[in-house]
């Protein structure tokens, strides 16, 4: 699964592109809104993760992370606006409700418009980090003043101090 996420300054709006494999490439509208909506849930399955993983206490959150950035790295992710978008199967949707859940050992996120028209996505945790990696900075661009950070128990690169 890849996505691709960009910022259209016409619409005002995220447009998330996801290739789905044979069912083409789907198109999401993301409103401000939307994309504070998404955050707060990606942060909650972001937690759930670190629970699930039984992250030792001793162990740092960076730790972890470091951990699963090979996971990140392999996750098919861009946000590279200069590169050329990918064509959509359909017209974008406009999200108005973001589902979350679990299956198995994986994370669901679906995207749904006021008619119940979506996807269901599941991601592994490399691309649940990654989708919230690139919307955090294609939000900043956007300066929507969302302020977006990852909270500290789940920032890369940070120690907490004793």
């Amino acid at each position: 699964m890849q996505f691709q996420l960009t910022y259209d300054a016409m619409e005002d709006r995220l447009l998330l592109r996801v290739n789905a494999g044979d069912k083409g490439i789907l198109g999401f509208w993301l409103t401000r809104r939307c994309c504070r909506i998404l955050w707060n849930i990606l942060q909650q399955r972001m937690d759930a993760s670190l629970i699930e993983q039984h992250m030792p206490q001793d162990a740092s959150a960076s730790s972890w992370m470091k951990n699963s950035r090979s996971h990140q790295a392999s996750a098919e992710l861009t946000m590279q606006e200069e590169e050329q978008p990918a064509e959509l199967t359909s017209a974008p949707l406009l999200v108005t409700s973001i589902r979350h859940g679990t299956h198995e050992d994986r994370h669901i996120i679906g995207l749904f418009d006021q008619k119940e028209h979506g996807e269901n996505f599941l991601l592994n945790d490399g691309l649940l980090y990654g989708l919230a990696n690139v919307l955090q900075q294609v939000t900043e661009r956007s300066q929507w003043d969302l302020a977006l950070s990852f909270g500290e128990s789940l920032m890369p690169g940070t120690e907490r101090l004793q």
